[in-house]
């Protein structure tokens, strides 16, 4: 059985406890983003853990799951836009500020290698979203991403509504921002050094219809800005919800560690 570690830190951006379960001991890392009200134990309690133990029990990864606070910030069926973007923006600081540290802390314990751990980011449903997000957002932290039935322009999902705080968070906006020295500097040809793997999936069975055509939408921008991904689309039998996500998140991770 893979071995399970329950860390529990405060956050001082979102005060309060977050906890994450750290399961395997691979030298690489990836980070799973629960899907829209999820925890930080839906990827064992729902089954990918366990359909994913060819990659895990190899020693090649190690996952890291995490909270988040989806229901208080985009999700949220109230309050004014402004008010769930603070909480947003809170929830990425606390990841990329405090959770970031204290994976690569766990990926180098016991290390004799002095080259950095590479470090992947992955989530479905709206985890997705916040997988993405965080990978265009800060290219320089992440070695790969897999982002299943995501939207990816957060003004969509917003109902219109843009402001600064909405294009920082929308991987759309901000891939469509990037200059041509951010595309050279964090997104090399395949086969270059410093090669991010970008894998993009969806269904299109039941309740992934504006997943897709976000999806559509995102693929024509990475082209557009020679942003190497890999777009899978899984067709009619592929759903917006676990059974689908337990089959596909093991092949694109077999895929990613390639």
């Amino acid at each position: 059985m893979t071995e399970r570690i329950l860390h529990r830190t405060y956050s001082n951006y979102l005060h309060r406890t977050m906890n994450m379960y750290e399961y395997g001991t691979g030298t690489a890392g990836c980070l799973i983003i629960p899907t829209e009200g999820g925890r930080f134990f839906d990827f064992e309690n729902f089954g990918v853990l366990q359909a994913c133990a060819e990659v895990s029990d190899s020693g090649r990864i190690r996952f890291f799951c995490c909270d988040s606070v989806d229901r208080e910030a985009i999700a949220r069926p109230d309050g004014s836009v402004a008010e769930r973007m603070a909480v947003q923006l809170q929830w990425q600081a606390y990841v990329t500020q405090e959770l970031y540290p204290l994976l690569l802390r766990r990926l180098t314990l016991n290390q004799t290698v002095s080259a950095p751990p590479r470090l992947y980011v992955a989530g479905y449903g709206m985890g997705g979203y916040q997988a993405a997000n965080l990978f265009f957002g800060h290219p320089q932290l992440f070695d790969g991403l897999l982002a299943l039935s995501a939207f990816y322009n957060l003004s969509d999902r917003l109902g219109g509504c843009l402001s600064d705080e909405i294009v920082s968070q929308s991987p759309w906006h901000q891939v469509y921002g990037y200059s041509d020295d951010e595309l050279r500097r964090f997104f090399p040809a395949r086969g270059d050094s410093g090669f991010r793997n970008i894998i993009l999936g969806c269904g299109s069975g039941a309740w992934e219809e504006d997943c897709l055509r976000s999806l559509d939408s995102m693929e024509q921008l990475l082209r557009w800005k020679k942003i190497p991904a890999s777009v899978l689309r899984f067709g009619p039998n592929a759903v917006h919800d676990w059974c689908s996500w337990r089959e596909q998140v093991p092949l694109c991770l077999k895929k990613m560690l390639v």
